[in-house]
């Protein structure tokens, strides 16, 4: 890389004027939800799935339910401005699918920063839950976005609609969670001696009944265990404020819960609920909402005499995408890296960009080029001479990265002296260095215009010199940024290349990643999986680092019924000036497993010497597309709960989160890991877990996650997260990049055990023997092995939360386990027998080095049956297995008899364990 001071910056007349017209910014003000100074929100996008049949009744139902919604949002929020003020939803735009005509649908005009996957509330399919918001954060920050089926939102009325939608932009905006429980329950708790619905408010009446059989709930008697079909049914005519996080279904409830202690009982959070708000930290909604990151309630806004009508756009993605594909050729980018990012766009040009985008080619030095204008890929050929063009590219100069994303803007329509978000575009930069060079604009002058526009800016950074202010310039537009190594071969980069292009297209052309790995150079047998959601356009393609050394590698692909695809096979391409081997499969790929072998011959195997294999670096990576117009193909997809840059300490938090698509609906049971990766090495890989153990929220709800080690991190530089699933099916794709600007190493010295977070008593009552188990923590955070465990119990909730020192020892012979294994103790009862009713146990990791963790979730038990327990129904049978805690007072129904049980899809759960801030469950088959 050539360097070169940059010379004193004079502003020219133009820039001059540029700059007086640009206005100053809120952080991602463009394309995220902002709030006005009178208390509207506006920017808010409603997604319909591209997949979707045209449909007016649907954009009709939606503003309905909105509108409906804003008046519900300014009454809950009322209370949080002494009721002076209140938030309501000022604008909105409905973005419907690009095959919607105009004839049916009233559309008010074409999309411009407004896209599917950065909407805010996306309408489609979802078979698991009628709505839900994924979250990749902790409570308090914003959640990604919001799923609502879309026959839901059809068939449901306005008015609860409008509630949901509430309760779920609380999740969305300002970080709550729900007060209901899921799939796995629990649906009761121990309190007070009694079983207790797990709910929030308190004041909430209803009865427990069988969710099939609408009879009387049983319980174990050997061990206080409600049965697994037993639902709480609130009571429909009751008069109830709260909760809108649990309880929509009842009229009534229009406000979210407040502090445990407020001074109106019918506001006060039921922080022992073992619901999934009480995972942060046991604070009430508005809690959380006033210490939202979103500071929407710092501030009251202009008070109103009358709340406006919403305002809605309906907008439409144009038919095609504009792409400017803006390629550095300065001279650090001779030799092997400008071959790498040849051998990454001539794939993307030829598979990976979909059919119908209009692509143009802008390369920099210390100059700019327009190398090819925009241009139609809707033919091979036209793909192929584009891709000629790339081919041919040579490096040389300095690095003038401004100029050239200005350049890119004037070929997508916008002028950066006039910059205007009505012109809708999407740039890809790909360079390895900093800039050095600039003739009209620098990298900040013109990032500073990009954020007035529509055009949405991915960029993929190569090796450690690369720019780190290019991240926050894909953040700021609502773009991807990765990062990519240069000593490597070509895979990472087309993993990167196809994320770019996955997120924004209908679901038959999506590339998927099926696999992508790094390959033994001296011989090669690995297997491939091929399964059901995919098969079209499937591509084996074979990479080496250095392009001479294609000529002493091959590549032979055979299918799962024996057919062969090698050298001899018109399927077959080799590019000796990239050095690549392609093998593209006809039609629809086989199902099942493929195996993609060393191609050469014997002879020139055994020729190639030690050191050639030490110094080779090949790559397979194997692409394909759904299999079917009908079906939507398995997607990998993931995030990084870290900023773009981040500062090192024992407060830090890096976590992973990844999920297994079938269009809206989350696959179960999958191996998935992380690899996090420097440009010299992989410096950790990380199996994900869907397990409720920190940092996972919710237990079997889809959504894998991990933290990573910090010491584990041990330079200043940038790092790229890879995901790889392995089961059910085999995928590859990024979580995207963090930057570690600065270190604390004395800091990190001294870390403490994460919290256990996953507690469980099973409780045997004939024998009055207790057994605890938890997940294993480890001696710094979750790894390692904890030095011991500290266990106590008291039967005042509170001393043990407050006062831990002061509970009641319980003497157990704990071995420490590795992190991540199941720790498990039994107690002798008898220590026990002082408590008469329920009470509560608590555990504390404590490190090689005496650092003590936080406390982890209480459980709740006792030692006898419920005291309400003729009020379910009596005891089963046949024992079941155990749970720690059940449910408080059964509640009488007023006339109108009970709702339908919590808006959710139930299965089968049993509570372990009251927990103070996570949720147990046991599934019973």
């Amino acid at each position: 890389m050539q360097h070169r001071k940059l010379a004193p910056l004079l502003l020219p007349l133009l820039l001059l004027q540029i700059f007086a017209t640009i206005q100053p910014l809120n952080a991602k003000e463009r394309g995220q939800i902002s709030l006005g100074s009178n208390g509207g929100y506006k920017n808010l996008v409603i997604a319909v799935d591209r997949s979707w049949p045209e449909d007016p009744q649907l954009v009709e139902k939606i503003k309905s339910a909105v509108t409906e919604f804003s008046k519900q949002l300014s009454i809950a929020t009322k209370p949080m401005f002494n009721n002076s003020a209140s938030l309501h939803i000022a604008h909105v735009y409905i973005l419907v699918p690009k095959t919607w005509t105009n004839n049916l649908t009233q559309i008010d005009s074409q999309s411009t920063w407004q896209t599917f996957d950065n909407s805010d509330i996306r309408l489609g399919r979802s078979p698991q839950q009628p709505h839900y918001t994924y979250h990749s954060e902790s409570c308090g920050f914003p959640g990604d976005f919001t799923v609502f089926d879309t026959n839901h939102t059809l068939s449901t009325d306005p008015y609860l609609l409008s509630k949901q939608m509430l309760s779920e932009f609380g999740q969305l905006r300002w970080g709550l969670r729900s007060e209901r429980n899921g799939e796995g329950g629990p649906h009761a708790y121990f309190e007070g001696g009694k079983l207790v619905p797990a709910i929030c408010t308190k004041s909430i009446k209803g009865i427990f009944r069988h969710n099939e059989t609408q009879a009387p709930c049983k319980v174990d008697s050997d061990t206080s265990t409600v049965e697994p079909s037993c639902r709480f049914y609130p009571d429909a005519m009751q008069e109830v404020e709260a909760s809108l996080l649990g309880t929509t279904e009842v009229q009534s409830v229009d406000q979210f819960c407040d502090h445990w202690d407020s001074p109106v009982p019918e506001l006060q959070h039921n922080k022992r609920a073992p619901v999934p708000l009480n995972a942060c930290n046991g604070h009430g909604a508005r809690d959380l909402m006033r210490k939202s990151k979103s500071g929407d309630f710092n501030t009251p806004p202009k008070a109103m005499e009358k709340q406006p009508a919403v305002q809605f756009t309906v907008v439409q993605p144009l038919p095609y995408r504009r792409l400017t594909l803006i390629i550095d050729i300065s001279s650090s980018m001779r030799g092997d890296p400008l071959n790498k990012i040849k051998v990454g766009v001539d794939k993307f040009v030829r598979d990976l960009a979909e059919d119908g985008i209009e692509c143009a080619l802008v390369t920099f030095n210390h100059y700019t080029q327009l190398v090819k204008p925009l241009t139609f890929f809707n033919a091979t050929q036209v793909r192929d001479a584009f891709a000629k063009d790339v081919k041919e590219l040579r490096a040389g100069g300095l690095t003038a990265i401004g100029d050239a994303l200005a350049l890119g803007m004037r070929v997508l329509g916008v002028d950066p002296a006039r910059p205007s978000p009505e012109v809708p575009g999407y740039m890809l930069l790909l360079t390895d260095g900093q800039e050095n060079r600039y003739q009209n604009y620098t990298l900040l002058q013109a990032a500073a215009v990009l954020r007035n526009t529509s055009i949405i800016v991915d960029t993929v950074t190569f090796g450690p010199q690369a720019d780190k202010r290019l991240s926050q310039l894909s953040e700021d537009t609502n773009g991807y940024s990765f990062f990519c190594k240069f000593e490597n071969s070509t895979n990472d980069f087309i993993e990167q290349l196809s994320d770019t292009v996955r997120k924004r297209v209908e679901a038959t052309q999506m590339p998927i990643e099926v696999f992508s790995s790094q390959l033994d150079a001296s011989s090669f047998s690995v297997p491939v999986k091929i399964d059901k959601s995919v098969g079209k356009d499937t591509s084996f393609m074979l990479t080496t680092y250095r392009a001479s050394d294609i000529n002493s590698t091959d590549l032979k692909v055979r299918s799962p019924n024996g057919t062969v695809y090698d050298k001899n096979s018109p399927q077959y391409s080799k590019d000796p000036v990239l050095g690549t081997v392609t093998i593209k499969v006809s039609g629809v790929a086989e199902t099942g497993e493929w195996r993609a072998t060393d191609g050469r011959s014997t002879a020139l195997q055994s020729s190639w010497s030690s050191a050639q294999v030490r110094n080779s670096r090949i790559a397979l990576t194997v692409t394909s597309k759904a299999s079917s117009s009908e079906e939507e193909p398995i997607v990998l997809d993931g995030s990084l709960s870290a900023n773009v840059s981040v500062h090192l300490n024992r407060s830090t938090s890096i976590n992973v989160v990844a999920s297994l698509f079938r269009g809206f609906r989350r696959i179960t049971g999958a191996k998935i890991v992380a690899k996090i990766e420097s440009e010299s090495s992989t410096d950790v890989v990380l199996e994900l877990h869907d397990d409720g153990v920190f940092p996972d929220l919710e237990a079997g709800d889809g959504v894998y996650s991990a933290q990573v080690p910090l010491k584990s991190i041990s330079k200043v530089q940038e790092y790229n997260v890879r995901l790889i699933s392995d089961s059910p099916v085999s995928r590859v794709t990024s979580a995207g990049k963090f930057y570690v600007k600065s270190i604390d190493q004395g800091d990190l010295q001294n870390l403490p055990p994460s919290p256990v977070s996953d507690l469980k008593a099973e409780v045997h009552l004939p024998t009055k023997t207790l057994r605890l188990w938890w997940t294993a923590v480890g001696d710094e955070q979750s790894q390692g092995t904890a030095a011991r465990y500290i266990i106590k119990s008291s039967d005042n909730d509170t001393l043990l939360e407050e006062d831990f020192h002061l509970a009641d020892n319980v003497s157990a012979a704990v071995t420490p386990l590795v992190a991540g294994s199941i720790q498990s103790v039994n107690v002798s009862a008898d220590q026990l027998a002082s408590y008469n009713s329920t009470f509560y146990l608590a555990v504390m990791a404590v490190s090689s080095r005496g650092a003590k963790s936080e406390l982890s979730n209480l459980v709740a038990t006792q030692l006898k049956l419920p005291d309400n327990i003729d009020n379910i129904d009596g005891s089963l049978t046949s024992p079941m297995p155990s749970t720690s805690t059940l449910a408080p007072e059964i509640y009488t129904t007023k006339s109108g008899g009970p709702v339908g049980p919590l808006q959710s899809c139930w299965i089968s759960g049993l509570l372990l364990g009251l927990i103070s801030w996570k949720l147990v469950l046991l599934c019973v088959r």
